[in-house]
C-alpha cells in the first residue's frame, strides 16, 4: 500500500495497529519523523486509529523530535485534518500508542468470547479459518482484543452468506489477524474463541506457564504483574482451570503488585476470588505452570493411549 505525503504511521509495533506514531510532513527537512507524548487526546487517537483502519484506542506512552499538539474533535477521517500547534522541545518521549485490532467477539457472556468477526475495507462479517485453529492460532485474537490468553477455540458449521476468510497459517506466524484476512466463502465453519480476560502467563513455554499478570482497571498500566506469594493451592487451581489447563504443578521469580487472593477453590475465575491490595511496590513475581490439558485415551493406563487435547474435543471440522 502507498502512503501519501503529510501522513501518518506506527512503526516498531508488533502489528500495523501499534507502535511508534510518526508523521510525514512536507515542512520538515526529514520526510518522516515522531510525534511527542502527549500530543494527542483521546479524541484525536480515535481519529488516528480509525484513519489506519484499526479499531479503538487502547494506551499510549516512550523518543525523538518534533513538539506539536493536534487538536481534534473526533469527526475527522484523518489526523492531519486536525487544527495543530508546533510547540515543544526539540528532543521529547514520542508518542506511543496501540489500537485495537478491528475484531470482536459476539454472542457470548462477555466481550472476551463469542464467535469472532473482523471489519475489512469497512465491512464486519463472520470469519472462516483455513487451516487447523486451535490455541496457538486463537491466542492472536485474544491478543488483538486486549483479552488475555485463550482458553477455548472451536470450528462451528455457519450459514451465513458472507465471511472473511482467515489463514491460520499467517496468524500463528505473529501477524495481526487484520493482515491475514481475504474474502471467504459462504459455506462457512466460523470460529467460536473464549479468552481469559483478565489473566494471564506470559514468557512461558506455552500458554499453560509463564509469569502471572492480571489486567485491572483500578491500575494506571493495563497489565501488571502479581507478586510471588499472593496465590496459594486453590488459587493456583482456579488459575488453571480458567485459562483451560490442568492442575497447577509449580509456582516460583520479579515485577509490581502487591496483592494476595483468598479463593475457596471453586471459583471459575481468578478475579472472581476476594482479595487484600498489599505489599511492597516492587517484589518477586508469581511464575506458574499448569499442566497441559491433554490425556491419553483408550489405552490400558493412564500413560497410554491415543493423544487427545480436551479443548479440541467439542471443536468440529
Amino acid at each position: 500500500m502507498c502512503v501519501p505525503l503529510d501522513s501518518v504511521r506506527l512503526v516498531g509495533g508488533r502489528s500495523l495497529c501499534s507502535g511508534s506514531l510518526q508523521i510525514q510532513d512536507q515542512s520538515l527537512a526529514q520526510s518522516w519523523a515522531g510525534v511527542c507524548e502527549g500530543a494527542l487526546d483521546r479524541r484525536g487517537a480515535e481519529v488516528l486509529c480509525r484513519e489506519l483502519g484499526c479499531g479503538a484506542p487502547l494506551l499510549q506512552g516512550a523518543l525523538s523530535p518534533l513538539g506539536q499538539t493536534f487538536h481534534c474533535e473526533g469527526h475527522e477521517s484523518k489526523l492531519t485534518d486536525c487544527p495543530r500547534t508546533r510547540t515543544g522541545p526539540e528532543t521529547c518521549p514520542t508518542l506511543n500508542l496501540t489500537c485495537k485490532e478491528p475484531l470482536r467477539l459476539v454472542g457470548g457472556a462477555s466481550r472476551c468470547e463469542g464467535t469472532v468477526e473482523a471489519e475489512l475495507r469497512g465491512e464486519w462479517r463472520r470469519v472462516e479459518p483455513y487451516g487447523l485453529w486451535d490455541l496457538e492460532a486463537a491466542a492472536a485474537v485474544c491478543r488483538g482484543l486486549d483479552c488475555g490468553s485463550a482458553v477455548s477455540a472451536e470450528k462451528r458449521r455457519g450459514s451465513v452468506s458472507k465471511v472473511w476468510g482467515v489463514s491460520t497459517d499467517c496468524v500463528k506466524k505473529n501477524s495481526a489477524v487484520r493482515e491475514c484476512l481475504y474474502v471467504g466463502s459462504s459455506d462457512s465453519r466460523l470460529l467460536q474463541v473464549i479468552c481469559s480476560d483478565s489473566v494471564r502467563l506470559v514468557g512461558g513455554r506455552s500458554l499453560c506457564s509463564g509469569s502471572l499478570q492480571i489486567q485491572d482497571q483500578s491500575l494506571a498500566q493495563s497489565w501488571a504483574g502479581v507478586c510471588e506469594g499472593a496465590l496459594d493451592r486453590r488459587g493456583a487451581e482456579v488459575l488453571c482451570r480458567e485459562l483451560g489447563c490442568g492442575a497447577p504443578l509449580l509456582q516460583g521469580a520479579l515485577s509490581p503488585l502487591g496483592q494476595t487472593f483468598h479463593c475457596e477453590g471453586h471459583e471459575s475465575k481468578l478475579m472472581d476470588c476476594p482479595r487484600t491490595r498489599t505489599g511492597p511496590e516492587t517484589c518477586p513475581t508469581l511464575n506458574l505452570t499448569c499442566k497441559e490439558p491433554l490425556r491419553l485415551v483408550g489405552g490400558a493406563s493412564r500413560c497410554e493411549g491415543q493423544w487427545r487435547r480436551s479443548s479440541e474435543e467439542s471443536g468440529g471440522e
